[in-house]
């Protein structure tokens, strides 16, 4: 099987924080003392493409110290097969700052139908 025929456009996208620190000193002109590496965070990640009858798009995001939701991360994938099902998840994990375990949060799925499909014809 030919991967390049089946695949058709793929494109993925990342964000990400690089944190740093520099250090001053106000009696050298202002000028840095030294400079330091504090983290780096990815904030999220997106891909979308065609694959054959297939057409999926998705990103999962990340997110640090929410007020909410504490550590964790969201993911949302739709994927249309053509010409007639569509389907749609989200599931969402995460880690209050109270407890010490990795806790589900939420998971869902939607699966529309793009058209009419006979269930019984004359």
């Amino acid at each position: 099987m030919q991967v390049s025929a089946f695949i058709g456009a793929f494109e993925c996208n990342t964000s990400f924080n690089v944190l740093g620190k520099l250090d001053w000193n106000v009696a050298e002109n202002m000028l840095p003392t030294g400079v330091g590496l504090e983290s780096v965070r990815l904030d999220s990640v997106a891909v979308s493409g065609e694959f054959g009858p297939v057409n999926i798009n998705g990103v999962l995001n990340f997110y640090y110290d929410d007020p909410t939701f504490g550590n964790g991360m969201r993911g949302e994938v739709s994927a249309i097969f053509e010409p007639a099902i569509s389907l749609q998840a989200v599931a969402q994990f995460g880690q209050w700052p109270s407890l010490a375990v990795l806790t589900i949060i939420h998971i869902g799925m939607l699966m529309p139908w793009r058209t009419f499909l006979p269930i019984y014809s004359l």
